[in-house]
């Protein structure tokens, strides 16, 4: 599990640049929109922790490296939508770096059946990142 700092970040960067639509995230698992309203929804799915230095008790640097996913929900009609929104969110965070939080190149979503999801189009984005922090 990502760290909170990281989750406050993300989901806050998220937040600000898309200020209409519904942001799901761990700290924020509001209910979804009514109907089939789109959304973005934030999972930290993979999250691996090493100690970078040592010698300093209670300032030695430790590093979280992970991967954040934002999975694109839109409606079926709009799958143009679902690709340029993520699109945006991978632009958003390509190279980044926000509140301690270091992100790289985000993997691009991939589009077949698996993106047909019932009432939506999901394209997800997979962001690595690293975060550094002391202990």
């Amino acid at each position: 599990m990502a760290r909170v700092a990281v989750i406050e970040a993300v989901e806050a960067k998220l937040a600000d640049a898309f200020p209409n639509d519904t942001i799901v995230g761990v700290l924020n698992g509001g209910a979804r929109p009514a109907g089939n309203a789109g959304f973005l929804l934030v999972q930290y799915p993979v999250v691996n922790s090493e100690q970078a230095s040592v010698g300093d008790p209670g300032n030695n640097v430790f590093r979280d490296e992970g991967v954040f996913s934002v999975l694109v929900h839109q409606p079926k009609a709009a799958k143009r939508a679902a690709v340029e929104k993520a699109d945006a969110v991978a632009d958003l965070f390509r190279g980044q770096e926000f509140a301690g939080v270091t992100c790289f190149a985000p993997q691009s979503a991939r589009f077949d059946d698996d993106n047909d999801r019932g009432l939506y189009i999901v394209a997800s984005v997979a962001v690595p990142y690293h975060f550094d922090y002391l202990g």
